[in-house]
């Protein structure tokens, strides 16, 4: 990456000491780009150091890390930063630009690699001069408050249609406070818990905070008192294999999001295996749990896609770890157990798994302080997606068995 500098107020100089067969390689791949502030080139060099200055005809180009002037979103990084949200906060103002200086005595290592790299390397919105459509930004930014900062107008014919998540019916007030529910808005002094001045649930106990209980109180009181038993303990076995928990999330304090969660199990407890994990797969929750949510192909930010959802979902949601014969004993060849997977078989399924985001944040639901919703299933953002094709477990290409475009019948898409 080339950085164009400002030599109006400063004199500037070519670094000395480059060959001059390094010198014609930058200065042909930056001259069909010649005065974008921003400049990424593919050469062979052989050797040029970092920072180092070229003269491209009137124009000089500093070479700057790879992700110097890009733009990220910070909102998932200012929950986790160990150094407390301010040591993100504080760059995010008018007087310094809103550009985050990487501290000079923090090594390298930090930006590159561990979990910073992974929350903030993930959330990559663009660089300096590219212009972006506000509807492809990721969902979690696709807000009133962002679209008015960026000057982005509402017209009185414009609306948002959501359809909801499966089973929401609308609020009836007259049915009154069935737990409590979370709401969260801004004021000058930050998040205000408005349900903690309304009302404290009947449950509260001294020694715990008072919301952990509540889903529990939901669900002691279905699986006690509904009619539906054999439903309610199928569900109960489903969720103790298809798991999401509060350990490895940051959801402690909330109910509606688990509630639906859960509802997927009773949804599907007499129906097909296939159909839960499909909605499994399109939960926001398991998103965040097993952390394939915003999971991009490697086409968009050159980082491998996440792994995690790709291996559990085969080793201890489906197939698991061994092939068995009809009997339930193990496959054997030459002594050795057959394992069902490889690790380049996770690393495939990760790529199927590109491209879902979060739905934006809506009305009607428990809010999540930082704007994220958790309720809705997640949506693919095409863009994002891996497009390239994928093998399956048996050698074969995902969508061989499909029919082709062209051995369908004619106008088959007009069919109902």
């Amino acid at each position: 990456r080339w950085k164009k500098l400002d030599c109006s107020s400063s004199t500037c100089a070519a670094t000395s000491g480059l060959s001059a067969s390094d010198l014609q390689l930058i200065e042909n791949a930056i001259t069909p780009e010649l005065g974008r502030t921003i400049v990424d080139i593919d050469v062979d060099c052989a050797a040029v150091a970092a920072e180092s200055v070229v003269a491209v005809s009137t124009s000089y180009y500093k070479h700057v890390h790879l992700n110097e002037m890009n733009t990220y979103d910070f909102t998932e990084w200012v929950a986790n930063h160990p150094g407390g949200e301010t040591a993100i906060k504080q760059w995010a103002t008018a007087e310094k630009g809103f550009v985050l200086e990487f501290p000079s005595w923090h090594p390298m290592e930090r930006w590159n690699e561990g979990s910073g790299a992974e929350i903030v390397g993930t959330q990559y919105i663009g660089a300096w001069g590219d212009d972006i459509d506000f509807a492809n930004l990721p969902s979690v930014l696709q807000t009133s408050a962002v679209a008015d900062a960026l000057g982005i107008a509402a017209t009185a014919s414009e609306y948002v249609e959501n359809c909801g998540s499966p089973g929401e019916i609308a609020n009836d007030p007259k049915e009154g406070h069935k737990f409590v529910m979370i709401s969260v808005y801004e004021d000058n002094s930050g998040p205000q818990w408005r349900d903690l001045w309304i009302e404290i649930p009947f449950n509260f106990r001294s020694d715990v905070s008072w919301y952990t209980p509540q889903r529990s109180d939901v669900w002691v009181s279905r699986a006690m008192f509904g009619e539906d038993q054999l439903r309610q303990r199928v569900a109960w076995a489903l969720s103790q294999i298809v798991v999401a928990s509060v350990p490895g999330t940051d959801y402690s304090e909330y109910t509606e999001m688990w509630l639906a969660y859960y509802d997927i199990f009773m949804r599907h407890a007499f129906g097909n295996y296939r159909d839960i994990l499909q909605e499994v797969t399109y939960s926001p929750l398991m998103g965040e749990f097993l952390t394939f949510v915003d999971n991009k192909a490697f086409d968009v930010n050159s980082r491998y896609p996440d792994e995690n959802y790709a291996r559990e979902i085969q080793q201890l949601f489906t197939i698991g770890l061994w092939k068995l014969n009809s009997d339930g004993s193990r496959v054997v060849d030459n002594g050795e157990n057959v394992p069902t997977y490889s690790n380049e078989d996770i690393m495939t399924f990760s790529r199927v798994l590109t491209g879902f985001v979060r739905q934006a944040e809506r009305g009607n639901v428990e809010t999540v302080s930082w704007t994220r919703n958790l309720i809705d299933p997640m949506q693919m953002r095409a863009d994002y997606h891996d497009g390239y094709p994928k093998t399956d477990l048996n050698g074969d290409f995902l969508g061989d068995f499909m029919p082709l475009c062209i051995d369908r019948p004619n106008k088959a898409y007009l069919a109902a």
